[in-house]
């Protein structure tokens, strides 16, 4: 999550978690740049009027580097110049604020279903962060794969999106 406005960050930031999504939030372009260079998300919800870098720059940067992370724009800007400029410069989607509540989670799913190639099954990709994870086997049957690191954000759904058998995660510290 990437807005500035701290009434609307701290609504959408209890929104999504309480849809189950694990959610990191800044509240400048500077901080969202460095965010997208150490992590890698399922999801950005990307304001562009933001401070110290603009969030079409972000977003362009991000384009730039190769990175194909979804991107939904949630910003006042609302003139259609602008929405063209937002989606040219790689967003998947654009809502206008103020957005309704309901609007912003279809988007939200919708998005992240057609980043995870129209599945529909298994619920929700969410975000999972691990601070001293250590070791990570993810058992889906017939096979199974351990993903071992010191103290690094580990991301499930990157690994479930591509299962489509039911899984165990055991983790281990």
């Amino acid at each position: 999550l990437v807005e500035d406005d701290t009434m609307i960050g701290q609504a959408v930031l209890a929104l999504l978690r309480r849809e189950g999504y694990l959610v990191d939030w800044v509240q400048d372009g500077a901080q969202a740049d460095t965010a997208l260079h150490g992590h890698q998300y399922d999801l950005v919800l990307l304001d562009l009027g933001l401070p110290k870098l603009d969030g079409l720059q972000v977003l362009r940067q991000l384009r730039a580097r190769k990175d194909a992370t979804p991107v939904l724009v949630a910003t006042a800007r609302d003139a259609v110049e602008q929405r063209i400029a937002g989606l040219d410069a790689g967003a998947d989607d654009y809502v206008l604020k103020p957005f309704d509540i309901s609007e912003l989670q279809a988007r939200v799913r919708a998005v992240l279903r057609r980043a995870q190639g129209g599945q529909r099954g298994g619920g929700q990709a969410r975000h999972l962060r691990g601070g001293e994870l250590l070791s990570c086997v993810v058992v889906s049957a017939p096979t199974s794969v351990e993903v071992k690191a010191a103290n690094w954000p580990v991301l499930i759904a990157a690994i479930c999106a591509d299962v489509s058998a039911p899984i165990c995660v055991v983790v281990s510290t």
